[in-house]
């Protein structure tokens, strides 16, 4: 790539994401984009050579190659959104062991929510010293959450009053209320982020089949469209 020009390489680059490739020319691009090599300096910056290179591990959702990805290259700079995307994959699927599998191989997070992630796969291994340094260190730097300082504490248990407060704003945080509220209870509506309907089926918190109206005809819309 050292001697690339920029202009060319975008160009190409904007061609390329609006074709169906065959899997011969993903794996080319692949080499080509993810290999150790000279990151392309005229007229591109590494910024957004760095772009090119998240979207493609997007788009291709091999999950081994982003994880191995991450590991080899602990400065890249989209480094946080591969790991949420990794993370929350399989926390959508209600497997705690797999979505903390990824913080086994990095050490720095930069991000809120990338954070906050590591704080739980933390507290759920009984890593409780470390959580909680890391939790004070963001904290320092900024980060202002009362939801999550609540049901973190509950986890551990240093809340004696429980928070029966259900959010939806991210899948970290259905999970934490699924974790800490008695008797959860939560309906999705058609708003709803695809990630929670998917951590609902594999957690086994959908509405049961035979408890449905089946004259409800908005129900039953919205029951086909989640499913699509």
């Amino acid at each position: 790539w050292k001697n690339s020009k920029g202009e060319e390489i975008k160009k190409i680059f904007k061609k390329i994401s609006s074709q169906n490739l065959s899997n011969d020319a993903i794996d080319i691009l692949e080499v080509a984009l993810l290999t150790n090599s000279n990151v392309p300096s005229i007229n591109i910056t590494s910024e957004e050579f760095y772009i090119f290179q998240k979207k493609f591990l997007l788009k291709k959702k091999d999950l081994n190659l982003i994880k191995l990805f991450i590991e080899k290259n602990p400065d890249f700079s989209g480094r946080d959104d591969l790991i949420n995307y990794y993370a929350n994959h399989y926390l959508a699927k209600a497997n705690i062991k797999k979505t903390c599998e990824i913080f086994d191989v990095i050490d720095e997070v930069i991000s809120d929510y990338t954070s906050k992630l590591k704080i739980y796969c933390l507290v759920n291994s009984n890593q409780i010293e470390e959580a909680l340094l890391i939790f004070d260190l963001k904290k320092e730097m900024g980060l202002k959450d009362s939801f999550f300082e609540k049901k973190i504490f509950e986890l551990i248990g240093f809340e004696t009053e429980p928070e029966n407060k259900i959010s939806d704003k991210n899948l970290l945080e259905l999970h934490l209320s699924h974790r800490t509220v008695e008797n959860f209870d939560y309906v999705p509506n058609e708003n709803t982020q695809k990630d929670i309907w998917k951590y609902l089926a594999s957690s086994n918190l959908l509405e049961k089949i035979e408890n449905i109206d089946l004259e409800d005809i908005e129900k039953i819309k919205l029951i086909e469209k989640a499913t699509h």
